[in-house]
């Protein structure tokens, strides 16, 4: 029987105070307002304590794609083993391994664990798109998400909304990301994590650094808490966190919690108080409610208001949400003046939040700016979210849950939970309405430096230094000059072409872009210099950049780099353009050398290390905040898309290099990248902050990938241009050992292009080899040194190699014997027709089983194992009827 009871609740178009009848259902305990259910449903039946971990069905979705290669998929495979450890044999086929990359594949039990290997891309959505793989995650009593987290983001959006699509969203999880470790947790990539956090009731997140097998607690939910050290709390996550102060913990001792049954929900039903409580979002955002109850179990709870702000984040409707706040806002009725809190409450995660942020930020929403230092006036405790008037009523000692709920503080406790997204790392969101916003722009916000610029207040976002004129220490300037106008390169794009480009990071080493002056400048001396003024150097000044934060004055950067490249790229190419001429005229200067020990030198040299000290914090600050924009390709050359991929400049980087790593129908952009735009990739990812996310061997082998793709693409033009009397002796010149007792007549490289005089066929080549070779044998070792000068490894290719300096060196002094494995399979293999591109040929010959096992490990082979790889392939033409 139903039982009808009144309370005052706010419903649109009801004043404040007017009696709603709502109706209680006991029978499903669920709170309707009017006529419309299921707005939220409360006091849902205690759940049950849950079994044991071991009891229960598992599945581990086990990330192995292209990224996860070597390390990476080591560390999850032993992680599989953990978990496992401890669950008796006869329960072992309640766990069920999920390997996903791309694609899904087939389930595994865990006795098949070692079946996996890395490959392809990385998509987690495509676990829940197949049917076999998503029956087995449902009728799971939770799960696991082992990845390495690099995943693009609109992936992790989806995945988001898939989860609740499917009613993934009531059972536990555990989430457990894979890397290296980085010198702050803030630089690990933990954005595919959140999606799974924001929705689940209980939920552990975890970081292993796969290097020192470390497993470090990011945050958890529910029952997951057990994993917290006794009597603590949540690790506070934010910018300046270090590793010790996350608590570590062990796979194994996920065995010890109980789990409770998973909650059926509907797509749109999320749970809050720990699974008690379950609220219907969509219902609850289309009538507004402001009931004390309803509002005080949102924002009386710090996990609850989470989950609520990430969820509407994720499904897109947060505008629904700050429509909510803004009903808030307007009823003083119940959200009147009461008493403030008795304690500040703990300093809210800003980083975890910044993140979440960024997992929604494709269904956009008003951003807004707050000067740093209106901020940093609230009390330290309180990192700016709450007003001066709340910080009062905070030391005064009132009640906590209501004050919580005062317009303006919950507003900004929201933001910082990102429901409006922060222009970047550093600078506020929005504390309050736009009208608040506006009047403390005015008194705090951004100051003037140029047309176009703003100096902000947080100096996390300006490079200050000593000006090269006057010495005052100021934010500085690079001045941007017209380039030397006796060089010009050939089909360089023009002026005012706006040329979209296929490899922009192979500009900044052109006569045409080298537009960085050695002149550091305050804004006074750049007034004074002007557009067409020349410099202390004897330059013409062109425009000039202030080291300031690349997202807050994008519009203006764009400007003054596009004036001083003549308008001849794209303004989508310009932020990557600019990196290239960044990392050149770097490497000129650490190649200056330290000149003489008189005076004048002596300045210059300080004057050369002020400049590399600028270009390093633009480049870091371009990598973390620059965003590589979807543009098509472009209409001259080729019809293929070259790009890198779309998202944060240090992502696409990253994502770039693992991309190598990955066998695909063709060679990755970054492999096919000209060797000026490769070696300033290796740059960017070796010289910032961001190496960690890729190990040094990783890199490492994309460079002997980059390297076996110059031999590719070298052969393929001297089998385009050369006869066959020539091509089948450079053949035997590189692969057969030389009889050092023979006439060397024109048997070596300097003669090769002589050979077709001599020999008008290549059956007399073949009789005058086998007077020279009565008994051959093929090399099991070629070094780079033997390559050099020959036609797959000019004079100027290797120089480009040894830019890469020690990336480049295990190449030159161990990788022998795999080049020969490979070398051997590009000149014999029999499979491949003439005239293939080098894209096509350098794949088909890195699948080769045999190929791939010296891939696999470049310094690890010998020269036993060289004859066993190369023993199934054809004998060399030339070659013929000769004993080996």
């Amino acid at each position: 029987m139903e039982e009808t009871e009144t309370m005052e609740i706010q419903v649109d178009g009801a004043d404040v105070g007017t009696p709603v009848p709502v109706t209680a259902d006991k029978d499903d305990a669920t709170i309707t307002t009017g006529t419309t259910r299921a707005r939220t449903e409360a006091a849902i039946p205690t759940q049950q304590t849950g079994g044991l971990f071991r009891d229960s069905n598992i599945c581990i979705a086990v990330d192995v794609s292209g990224s996860t290669y070597g390390e990476t998929l080591t560390a999850e495979k032993k992680a599989v083993r953990s978990i496992c450890s401890l669950i008796p044999p006869k329960l072992l086929d309640n766990v069920t391994i999920l390997p996903w990359n791309d694609n899904a594949h087939q389930p595994l039990p865990v006795g098949r664990l070692d079946d996996l290997d890395s490959d392809g891309g990385t998509d987690p959505n495509a676990i829940l798109a197949d049917p076999d793989c998503r029956f087995q995650l449902q009728k799971s009593s939770f799960w696991f998400l082992l990845t390495d987290g690099l995943i693009d983001t609109p992936l992790v959006h989806q995945f988001a909304r898939s989860l609740a699509d499917y009613g993934m969203h009531g059972k536990g999880a555990v989430v457990a990301v894979f890397g290296d470790q980085l010198e702050r947790p803030s630089q690990c990539n933990i954005t595919v994590g959140l999606s799974v956090f924001a929705a689940s009731p209980h939920v552990a997140f975890l970081y292993t650094n796969v290097e020192f097998n470390k497993t470090y607690v990011i945050q958890t939910k529910g029952c997951f808490s057990a994993l917290l050290p006794p009597g603590s709390q949540n690790p506070h996550f934010d910018y300046d966190t270090p590793w010790e102060d996350l608590p570590q913990t062990s796979y194994e001792n996920l065995m010890r919690v109980h789990v409770p049954p998973p909650t059926d929900l509907d797509p749109n039903e999320i749970l809050l108080n720990g699974g008690k409580f379950k609220l219907d979002l969509d219902a609850f955002l289309e009538n507004l409610p402001v009931s004390e109850e309803i509002v005080g179990t949102i924002l009386d709870n710090e996990e609850n208001l989470k989950t609520v702000t990430l969820t509407a984040k994720s499904r897109g409707v947060e505008g629904k949400l700050l429509d909510w706040l803004g009903k808030l806002d307007r009823t003083d009725g119940v959200l009147d003046n009461g008493p403030g809190l008795k304690e500040a409450p703990q300093k809210p995660s800003r980083l975890f939040d910044k993140v979440a942020a960024d997992l929604a930020s494709d269904s956009g929403g008003p951003a807004f700016d707050i000067g740093e230092e209106s901020r940093s006036k609230s009390g330290s405790r309180s990192t700016g979210l709450y007003s001066n008037r709340s910080k009062r009523e905070c030391d005064s000692g009132h009640d906590a849950p209501r004050h919580r709920r005062e317009s303006e503080c919950f507003m900004k406790r929201l933001s910082a939970m990102s429901i409006t997204i922060a222009s970047d790392n550093f600078r506020g969101i929005n504390h309050g309405d736009e009208r608040l916003t506006r009047l403390k722009a005015k008194e705090n916000g951004p100051r003037p430096i140029k047309t176009g610029f703003a100096l902000p207040s947080n100096p996390k976002l300006a490079y200050r230094a000593s000006c090269t004129v006057c010495s005052s220490n100021s934010v500085v300037h690079l001045l941007l000059v017209a380039p030397p106008t006796a060089k010009s390169t050939p089909n360089f794009p023009r002026p005012g072409s706006m040329s979209t480009l296929a490899f922009p990071l192979t500009m900044g080493n052109y006569a045409e872009t080298d537009v960085i002056s050695r002149i550091l400048a305050c804004s006074n001396c750049v007034e004074r210099f002007g557009h067409g003024f020349s410099s202390p150097d004897s330059e013409t000044v062109v425009s000039a950049l202030p080291l300031v934060s690349y997202i807050a004055n994008k519009a203006a950067w764009l400007q003054s780099v596009s004036l001083a490249t003549q308008h001849r790229f794209a303004h989508a190419d310009a932020p990557l353009v600019f990196f290239s001429i960044l990392y050149v005229k770097l490497e000129h200067l650490l190649h200056a050398g330290l000149g003489t020990d008189g005076k004048e030198d002596g300045i210059e040299r300080e004057q050369d290390l002020a400049l590399q000290r600028a270009i390093r914090w633009e480049l870091d600050m371009l990598l973390s905040e620059a965003e590589v924009e979807d543009i098509p390709p472009p209409l001259t050359g080729a019809d293929e898309n070259t790009s890198m991929g779309v998202g944060p400049l240090h992502e696409v980087i990253i994502r770039g290099f693992r991309d190598c790593l990955t066998v695909d129908h063709k060679p990755p952009t970054l492999l096919r990248y000209p060797m000026d735009g490769f070696i300033v990739a290796n740059a960017a990812l070796s010289d910032s902050r961001h190496k960690g996310l890729l190990s040094a061997e990783k890199r490492r082998t994309v460079v002997f990938l980059r390297f076996l793709y110059q031999l590719t693409q070298a052969y393929c033009r001297l089998e385009k241009d050369a006869d066959a009397v020539t091509l089948n002796t450079a053949k035997a010149l590189l692969l057969l050992v030389d009889n050092p007792k023979a006439a060397r007549s024109l048997f070596r490289w300097d003669s090769l292009r002589k050979v077709s005089v001599h020999f008008k066929t290549v059956d007399e080549l073949a009789a005058y080899l086998r007077t020279r070779f009565t008994q051959f044998e093929y090399k099991v070792s070629i070094a780079v040194r033997d390559l050099a000068e020959t036609p797959l490894l000019p004079s100027t290719a290797l120089a480009d190699f040894r830019r890469l300096g020690v990336l480049f060196a295990n190449v030159e002094s161990q990788a022998h014997h795999s080049i020969a494995v490979f070398v051997h399979h590009l000149l014999r293999w029999p499979n491949i027709d003439v005239g293939v591109s080098p894209e096509d040929r350098f794949e088909r010959i890195r699948k080769i089983p045999e190929v791939k096992v010296a891939l696999g490990d470049p310094e690890g082979q010998s020269a036993r194992s060289v004859q066993n790889l190369i023993r199934s392939l054809p004998r060399l033409h030339v070659m013929l009827g000769q004993r080996e």
